[in-house]
């Protein structure tokens, strides 16, 4: 009886422990926190060559939050609106580490996959089976459209 109620309790433990660690692809954020990532992201993935303006927008993947990761597709854009001319510096996806605080959000670092023959390499390693699945499909067409519709 005792090895049944061992064994139960072991069954249980372990699918608890696996619930944790789960990667969630319908996360939602607050605005204020969308805001928090927007300014991370416009101040720390690039910094502008000129006088232009930096102006991204991202859509969240996934998050898997036992981890600390939310995992972004994020496109960011230079404005130079004296040359009128735009550029796009980045169109993919990235990992933001993270952590809940008493304030909400708090980003602490990001990673980016290497360009190349590195590429395929660091989605593997950095973003969970379901977030690679809807990499491999993104279209960043809307995205963009909304991006462009911003200034």
């Amino acid at each position: 009886m005792k090895r049944i109620f061992l064994l139960v309790f072991m069954a249980i433990l372990l699918a608890g422990c696996a619930k944790s660690d789960q990667v969630d692809v319908n996360y939602t954020i607050s605005k204020q926190d969308e805001a928090l990532i927007e300014e991370y992201i416009n101040q720390n993935l690039y910094e502008p060559v000129s006088d232009a303006k930096i102006h991204s927008i991202f859509e969240v993947l996934g998050s898997n939050m036992s981890k600390g990761e939310l995992y972004l597709w994020v496109i960011v854009q230079e404005v130079d609106q004296e040359r009128n001319k735009t550029g796009t510096i980045l169109s993919g996806p990235v990992l933001l580490k993270v952590r809940q605080g008493e304030e909400g959000l708090q980003v602490l670092k990001h990673k980016e996959p290497r360009d190349g023959v590195q590429y395929n390499k660091d989605i593997n390693k950095m973003f969970p089976e379901e977030v690679r699945e809807k990499i491999t499909y993104f279209d960043s067409a809307e995205l963009m459209k909304q991006l462009e519709e911003q200034y």
